[in-house]
């Protein structure tokens, strides 16, 4: 309703935390015997992208959040930078989106862009534990083979995300080791600022 959701092919809905924070599904599948691109070219769902994704303007949310299942950058190893995702990306930076969360591949990994930051959590309940190897071409800040969660943190104009994967002792959470594409330990924090 409203323009919330555009459906079949494909499922596409967005939906508002309070005022600053709008998060987006976008489906990113391929289904040939209904599509010949990916579900989010089909014409059916752009009147729900020009709403959805307009160029960045005054009333629109602090933070627009879309999520898919495969994405735009990853370093792999099972799966790398996903063919068919140049207009959409595209969309993401007229948009002025700032953050893009998926899955697929199955590990952490913090990719940026062209000013966009590309977080893939992919190891909730399975996790690949071979190396990443086309760090280059996705823009690999951090990654981990680790079983975890996000903890996403929105105050005002900065996001914080922690990739969680225990409790220690004491209770607390614990962050997941992290490492960067050279191979050694990566501790800082994941944190988006807007400008």
């Amino acid at each position: 309703a409203a323009g919330r959701a555009s459906v079949d092919p494909g499922l596409f809905y967005r939906f508002r935390f309070h005022a600053n924070v709008e998060f987006i599904c976008i489906d990113t599948s391929i289904e040939p015997h209904v599509f010949s691109k990916r579900l989010f070219d089909h014409p059916k769902h752009q009147e729900f992208f020009k709403t959805a994704l307009p160029a960045a303007a005054a009333g629109s949310p602090m933070w627009r959040i879309p999520f898919c299942h495969h994405p735009p950058f990853s370093a792999g190893p099972d799966h790398h930078n996903t063919d068919g995702m140049e207009d959409l990306v595209q969309r993401f930076k007229s948009a002025g989106v700032k953050v893009v969360f998926s899955g697929y591949q199955h590990h952490l990994q913090l990719n940026r862009m062209n000013g966009i930051d590309y977080l893939i959590s992919g190891a909730a309940g399975k996790v690949s534990k071979d190396e990443p190897d086309e760090f280059e071409d996705a823009g690999t800040v951090c990654w981990s083979p680790t079983c975890h969660f996000l903890l996403v943190t929105v105050e005002g104009r900065r996001m914080t995300i922690r990739a969680i994967g225990a409790l220690n002792g004491a209770g607390n959470l614990v962050d997941i080791p992290r490492k960067a594409p050279s191979g050694s330990n990566f501790s800082e924090p994941m944190v988006i600022n807007l400008p």
